[in-house]
């Protein structure tokens, strides 16, 4: 019988030919893989997924020819923002790369034991809510915005707005609010998010779990934009936390990036 794990690495695999796709041809795929065109042609268009054992051959090949790192870079600061990113925008655009990014992530959130996935609006609950369905875990969720009613609890927090290219105004205070109902004392907790920016959010979310008696053990996000700011709130929340992508070696891509050290 076919494993979740298994099904997985063939889409991964498939998500790796569609981008090796962009910038090679059939033809060249096909010598390099040891494939014909095809067959390859199904597998780009979903049409049909490889064998397991194939999958891991073409993982194999194609994943130090291609950095989908730098895809997912280019994709989050494709247009001139104002504002800081947000990864669902990756879905929107490029959902092969939201592909590969997933099952980075279950690999890593497989081997952890947890019974919930404590997240906020944004593009972090949009991952979280797929390996929430891959893994039958409960997405416990932090909503901005102040719920109807008062059964909630709230947790203040400063989500630095973006000034200009790398500055960043540390004086807007917002909250977070998370609906009783939704807390279950003594859960295994991950956090999970999409960028640590100023690490404010992740900090709020791992207050709000330990305040109610969560048992919150790991974390996990897409991108880190500051070495210094990660290995700070790792050291403040005492948890491991796991990240796919090192903006601060990408400063080239986005001017946002440009002033970042390290």
């Amino acid at each position: 019988m076919e494993s979740v794990k298994d099904f997985l690495r063939k889409l991964k695999a498939v998500t790796l030919l569609q981008m090796a796709k962009r910038n090679y041809t059939y033809k060249e795929l096909s010598i390099r893989l040891n494939l014909d065109i095809p067959t390859l042609n199904r597998y780009v268009n979903r049409q049909i997924l490889p064998t397991s054992k194939r999958a891991q051959k073409i993982i194999q090949a194609l994943q130090n020819l291609l950095n989908p790192s730098i895809e997912i870079v280019k994709c989050l600061f494709s247009e001139s923002v104002e504002e800081l990113p947000e990864a669902d925008k990756i879905f929107t655009s490029h959902p092969e790369l939201a592909m590969w990014i997933i099952s980075e992530i279950f690999d890593r959130v497989s081997r952890k034991s947890f019974d919930s996935i404590l997240t906020v609006e944004g593009g972090g609950y949009l991952f979280a809510s797929c390996i929430s369905a891959i893994m039958g875990k409960r997405v416990v969720l932090a909503r901005k915005r102040k719920p109807h009613g008062s059964n909630y609890i709230f947790e203040t927090y400063y989500p630095h707005t973006l000034l200009k290219a790398g500055v960043f105004n540390p004086d807007f205070q917002r909250n977070l609010f998370l609906p009783r109902y939704l807390i279950r004392r003594k859960d295994r907790v991950i956090l999970m998010d999409d960028v640590i920016w100023t690490g404010e959010t992740m900090r709020a979310l791992f207050k709000m779990a330990t305040r109610v008696g969560m048992n919150v053990n790991y974390g996990i996000v897409i991108a880190v934009w500051s070495k210094d700011v990660f290995e700070t709130l790792q050291k403040d929340l005492a948890i491991p936390i796991d990240y796919l992508i090192p903006l601060y070696k990408y400063r080239k891509y986005n001017k946002i990036l440009e002033v970042q050290e390290g």
